[in-house]
């Protein structure tokens, strides 16, 4: 995905602070740490840096050993699997900000990346799950992507697109009061008239900091 969006439009529409110990990024792959907003308990919604994997927390191993595909999470059946199912019951959600996804279409060879981005411009704000893991060295924030089938245009070149919030469900998303039949409502695809699909380079596609990470723990 795309992290190189402007910190200004993180505290616009979130009315939060970017966690300052993020080195800022322009592609972002799974492991690498990204900003995320989400509402603990007994708490007020927060912006914290976690770990694009989600690792649960009956997990009792070393992180480097840790091997399940966690970064994205099927809406349709995450409160069934192992990996998530704590996280949902618990509604542990939380807002992910990304100025566009990518997708991929062509023989193996010939490759062709996609950039998919809001039509209107705006960074898109994705539907997650987290957790805290307690691992070798404390206390580890993790978060995975959830993902729902696509609409009709990002069917074109995949049968997934993660799910897309708009700004009037954002706080509900967050509640952890929220009943699950709207929640269940909010993970399906975006209209058709939402995303705008165009090339990337390859360069594009690279996941690369702005600046050398720090250890998220």
């Amino acid at each position: 995905m795309n992290g190189n969006f402007h910190p200004t439009n993180f505290h616009s529409m979130f009315g939060l602070i970017l966690p300052p110990e993020w080195p800022g990024a322009y592609a972002v792959a799974p492991t690498m740490p990204y900003p995320i907003v989400r509402l603990p308990p007994g708490k007020r919604v927060q912006a914290t840096l976690a770990r694009w994997g989600l690792v649960p927390a009956m997990y009792h191993g070393v992180l480097r050993k840790f091997k399940p595909s966690t970064f994205n999470a099927r809406s349709e059946d995450a409160q069934q699997r192992p990996s998530f199912t704590l996280a949902y019951q618990e509604a542990r959600r939380c807002l992910v900000l990304v100025q566009s996804f990518y997708e991929w279409s062509g023989e193996p060879e010939k490759r062709q990346a996609y950039e998919i981005q809001r039509a209107d411009g705006r960074p898109l704000v994705l539907g997650g799950l987290w957790e805290t893991w307690i691992g070798e060295f404390g206390p580890l924030e993790t978060f995975t992507l959830l993902a729902c089938p696509a609409n009709a245009l990002v069917s074109q070149l995949h049968d997934r697109q993660p799910v897309i919030l708009e700004r009037s469900n954002w706080r509900a998303w967050l509640d952890p009061r929220t009943p699950e039949r709207p929640i269940s409502n909010l993970m399906q695809p975006c209209a058709h008239d939402v995303p705008r699909i165009s090339p990337a380079s390859s360069q594009d596609t690279r996941p690369m900091h702005k600046r050398p990470a720090e250890q998220v723990a």
